[in-house]
């Protein structure tokens, strides 16, 4: 319960990554959707402090947040991986693989694996979105 409401409680506080990487991240997702003439709604996005273990949180229909120490140590790809995965779960109501090929991988994947997969986990990705 207390992880729960320190959740909803960090959605308040507001956080920005000083070279603006989560909102180009963010902004990054709707653009790939919008290119595939697919619809999510926009919701919030925030770095906060999450418990050991959590690189983001979906919080349903609301926000996405994402752990902001952990998101400085990530590469680029890594980035847009949390960002993605979990405006996958929020927006796009996508669940966990059994899987590690994919985005929606419950194991955040290192950069170089990133570099060589990522257009292709990306189509798969966005494959079954909302068509407009």
């Amino acid at each position: 319960m207390n992880f729960l409401l320190s959740l909803i409680q960090s959605l308040f506080i507001s956080t920005a990554c000083s070279d603006d990487c989560l909102a180009a991240e963010y902004n990054s997702f709707y653009f790939e959707l919008a290119k595939r003439k697919c619809y999510a709604p926009q919701i919030s996005y925030n770095l906060v402090d999450l418990p050991a273990n959590f690189a983001g949180y979906c919080v349903h229909y609301v926000s996405i947040l994402v752990d902001k120490e952990g998101f400085k140590k990530m590469g680029p790809l890594q980035r847009k991986e949390i960002v993605y995965h979990e405006l996958g779960h929020c927006v796009m109501f996508l669940e966990h693989t059994d899987h590690s090929n994919s985005l929606m991988s419950p194991v955040m994947h290192k950069e170089e694996e990133l570099q060589k997969n990522f257009s292709v986990w990306l189509e798969d990705f966005f494959k079954d979105c909302n068509k407009y």
